[in-house]
């Protein structure tokens, strides 16, 4: 019997198409992972972007929007005139060192520099895609610092929307916080580590409605993926928690999705 349900769990991960008795939603797992790692990259974006463009007061080293194919616009353009708007645009498509495809474009609305205490970035999306992903709604990043001897952030998804290639879409809003815990000290932003956590709701790429809390996410601008930390996720009505792990550091694409007695290891598969 176990190894009925057990292959009902899985068929469903893989595939999202069966309508399962239990009340395992793996979606919600998929779901969560999938948006807030999209969203992610447009906070490494951001970052690659302003450190190539020397209004964030550290460099990208060898990574940067160089490397990423796209034409960044300032306006003003100079490097003291705040408000600042930068425009991202990768025209009709091109693919990353990493091997990310982005097309379209977003643009970021700078107070100051990007890791300046007090600064904030407000981004709105157009026509924007990451590896045939649309992502529409507004992402907010608050540098939140207390003093010049920590770096904090605040930052704020609202209506966050994202649309696969076959038309399945999850909306998602957040609330999260993240503080520097490594590459303070350093020019280059390839060193630069975050761990944070926060709270967000959405309506996953299956339609049922989820709540999630995430905690000790660590997330390295080195690499593309969330590499370590948990989030707890309730979808629907069900009172058991679907529980995402990220794994213990290594940057890949690996992570697991839990309920109750049954773990499944997924990869993102964007």
């Amino acid at each position: 019997m176990k190894k009925i349900i057990l292959l009902a769990v899985v068929s469903a991960v893989i595939f999202n198409s069966c309508k399962k008795k239990d009340s395992f939603n793996p979606d919600a797992g998929s779901s969560y992972s999938t948006v807030d790692n999209l969203f992610k990259d447009v906070n490494k974006t951001i970052s690659d972007a302003a450190a190539e463009n020397n209004i964030s007061g550290k460099t990208d080293g060898i990574d940067g929007t160089t490397n990423l194919c796209a034409t960044v616009t300032l306006s003003p353009n100079d490097l003291i005139t705040f408000p600042k708007t930068v425009t991202v645009d990768f025209g009709t498509g091109c693919t990353d060192a990493y091997g990310v495809t982005r097309k379209g474009k977003f643009t970021a609305l700078f107070t100051g520099y990007l890791h300046t205490a007090g600064s904030h970035v407000h981004v709105t999306f157009d026509n924007y895609c990451v590896n045939g992903v649309k992502l529409e709604g507004v992402y907010d990043l608050a540098n939140t610092s207390p003093n010049s001897s920590s770096r904090t952030f605040a930052d704020t998804i609202t209506n966050g929307k994202a649309t696969t290639p076959d038309s399945k879409v999850c909306t998602w809003n957040a609330t999260r916080s993240s503080v520097q815990t490594s590459g303070f000290s350093t020019v280059s932003i390839l060193d630069d580590e975050y761990t944070g956590q926060g709270q967000s709701s959405g309506v996953g790429f299956n339609g049922v409605n989820f709540t999630a809390t995430s905690t000790n996410i660590l997330w390295k601008l080195a690499c593309r993926y969330l590499v370590s930390g948990t989030v707890t996720i309730y979808s629907g009505t069900d009172p058991i928690p679907v529980i995402v792990d990220f794994g213990n550091g290594t940057c890949d694409a690996n992570y697991t999705v839990s309920y109750s007695i049954y773990s499944i290891p997924l990869v993102f598969w964007y």
